[in-house]
């Protein structure tokens, strides 16, 4: 899914299993790789991702990977790890060098 923001406060999810979302601003792209867990339960209506996004009081993206439900007992711990990544495109990310940034990132993260 792409989402192009226009200015303005609002929040979307998806169930994407793609396993990373990214944000680009001027010529950086930001990438957020997280695990997926088909068949699981799913906060939100069993959103995997949630994009929020402001201009409020200073312009906000939040790309939120989102874990599955987890029940603990006492003492029981639970860790969902995100890896972030930053690199430099060679020029600006429009919606034209779109489909070649996923490709870069996929080949990054080895074809996820």
């Amino acid at each position: 899914m792409i989402m192009k923001f226009q200015g303005g406060v609002g929040k979307i999810g998806s169930d994407s299993e793609a396993g990373w979302l990214a944000y680009a601003k001027d010529d950086i792209v930001y990438v957020k790789e997280y695990p997926c867990f088909p068949g699981e339960e799913y906060p939100d209506d069993g959103c995997i991702v949630e994009v929020y996004v402001s201009t409020k009081d200073r312009p906000l993206v939040e790309l939120e990977p989102l874990s599955p439900l987890k029940r603990l007992r006492p003492g029981e711990e639970y860790t969902f790890t995100e890896i972030w990544h930053l690199f430099k495109y060679n020029k600006p990310v429009t919606e034209r060098e779109i489909e070649k940034v996923r490709k870069i990132i996929e080949a990054r993260l080895g074809g996820s």
